[in-house]
């Protein structure tokens, strides 16, 4: 699985790397796993590794706020929402991403 990080802030172009990510397990309790399928860059997704967004994520940050996604499999207590469903997650959602921000599978608590 890949990710997009960052270690430094800086220069988009320059910062900005592409990153072996582990693949997460089967969701815990209340999670869903799924896979991101189409994940858009934003003005603040480029604003976040220049420093000059309202806020600034210890480093090494992984980039990705918001996403569409399948659902891949349901931990226990999951009965809101349907495997093979897709969801979609925006930037200041109160749904969160939990290990791997956009980028591929991903745990999702709804």
């Amino acid at each position: 699985m890949k990710g997009v990080q960052f270690s430094a802030y800086g220069d988009p172009s320059k910062v900005l790397e592409c990153v072996d990510m582990p693949e997460p397990g089967q969701p815990s309790v209340g999670q869903a796993l799924v896979a991101v399928e189409f994940a858009p860059v934003n003005p603040n997704d480029l604003m976040i590794p220049r420093g000059i967004y309202s806020s600034r994520p210890p480093l090494p940050a992984l980039m990705g706020n918001e996403g569409v996604a399948r659902v891949l499999a349901l931990g226990k207590g999951m009965t809101n929402i349907a495997t093979a469903s897709k969801h979609w997650r925006e930037a200041g959602d109160r749904k969160k991403w939990d290990d791997v921000e956009g980028a591929g599978p991903a745990r999702m608590e709804f």
